[in-house]
């Protein structure tokens, strides 16, 4: 975990939000060498904190993974960039959600709510985990 804080040059924000959902964000910074990384997290306070830390920066590890910095595709059209962010999140979800269970973590607790619709834990039972779909 601790290349995700050299990745940002410790420049991760952490933001408590009285709400049940947690979110990161990937953006970059002007600085004197240039744009930078630069990471927020909005923490819920009200509804697993610990593992929605957790799960909020496994997110923003993934440029480390992946290499790809931004969120959704960069377009005019809200609906396709909307689609495609939601969609590049689902994959990071498969990408990670097994080192988040390496931590220790219950596969119950790595969506902060129930209604979400991909169920990771019927997914695991399957041996479907690595699937992406």
């Amino acid at each position: 975990m601790e290349d995700i804080f050299v990745y940002y040059s410790n420049d991760i924000e952490l933001k408590p939000v009285d709400d049940a959902t947690s979110r990161f964000i990937r953006n970059v910074r002007q600085s004197n060498v240039g744009l930078v990384p630069f990471g927020q997290i909005e923490l819920s306070t009200t509804l697993h904190t610990e593992e929605a830390l957790v799960h909020e920066l496994l997110h923003l590890s993934m440029p480390l993974v992946h290499g790809i910095y931004t969120i959704g595709f960069d377009v005019d059209d809200q609906y396709l960039f909307e689609f495609s962010a939601l969609t590049q999140n689902v994959l990071e979800h498969d990408m990670f959600v097994e080192k988040f269970i390496s931590f220790g973590y219950s596969i119950d607790k790595f969506l902060g709510l129930p209604s979400l619709t991909i169920n990771y834990n019927q997914r695991r039972r399957e041996g479907s985990i690595d699937k992406v779909y």
